[in-house]
């Protein structure tokens, strides 16, 4: 009895606006940084800002397989190996349409404006910045490729 009462006190995992756990956002950093990973190299790039252990590495990267964010690659090999299914772009698109619509009632220029007065950017990335304003018009492609959208480093 003791045992239930405790998980329903326990708090439920944050979730990002992509749906993704706290955890399993820093485990999709790893692996859209480092690709096909390992869970000991995904647990070493981990350890950096969380040290935690193996086997709690491998839950996450199996529920996250369940969920069809990460693959298992299968090779001959006794280390498990996991690869991203979804696209870093993909996830950035979601959680930037989200944070618009939640907290800028779905204006661009709002949620731009505001992330100039915070102070987080540089005068390099604003000089990016008026370079792809001036590239852009009706119908342009900021990114040269067809189809695609700017992703600012994603």
């Amino acid at each position: 009895m003791k045992n239930n009462r405790h998980k329903a006190l326990a708090t439920p995992p944050r979730r990002s606006a992509a749906g993704l756990t706290e955890l399993e956002t820093e485990i999709m950093l790893v692996l859209w940084e480092q690709g096909e990973s390992t869970v000991a190299q995904v647990r070493e790039h981990l350890a950096r800002s969380r040290p935690l252990a193996h086997t709690t590495v491998i839950t996450m990267l199996d529920r996250m397989c369940d969920k069809g964010v990460v693959r298992r690659v299968d090779r001959h090999s006794k280390a498990k190996s996991y690869k991203f299914v979804l696209k870093r772009e993909k996830v950035a698109d979601r959680l930037l349409r989200r944070v618009r619509k939640q907290f800028f009632e779905g204006s661009s220029a709002s949620m731009f404006a505001h992330l100039l007065r915070s102070g987080e950017v540089d005068q390099a990335e604003l000089d990016e910045i008026r370079r792809l304003l001036d590239q852009s018009g009706p119908g342009s492609d900021l990114t040269g490729k067809a189809g695609h959208r700017p992703h600012s480093g994603l």
